[in-house]
């Protein structure tokens, strides 16, 4: 049983720092990783860029964290979702909004 409860907090312990060290330590990292996905979605212009595209580009940016990066980026207005039709499909467009 003590074995057991040593382990369980050695696991919560780890991923608690995991977490702060990934939070506060590579600021600098995420930065660089906004503007990548903002510049690339700026540089499509008012066609703007799907998610496939998105993923494509930034495939050294982790899923959870793409996703985290573009929720930001809608929230503070500098990108917008706009729903088109391509090849008669619906598709989401994430489009550049300016400066």
């Amino acid at each position: 049983h003590d074995v057991n409860f040593g382990y369980q907090f050695i696991l919560y312990f780890y991923q608690n720092i995991e977490d702060f060290i990934s939070n506060t330590l590579h600021d600098d990292d995420r930065s660089a990783k906004v503007n990548k996905m903002l510049q690339f979605i700026k540089s499509q212009g008012s066609v703007g860029v799907n998610n496939i595209d998105i993923v494509k580009y930034c495939k050294g940016i982790k899923p959870q964290e793409r996703l985290e990066i573009l929720k930001d980026l809608l929230e503070s207005q500098q990108i917008i979702k706009r729903v088109e039709t391509r090849n008669g499909i619906a598709t989401a467009v994430l489009v550049y909004l300016g400066d």
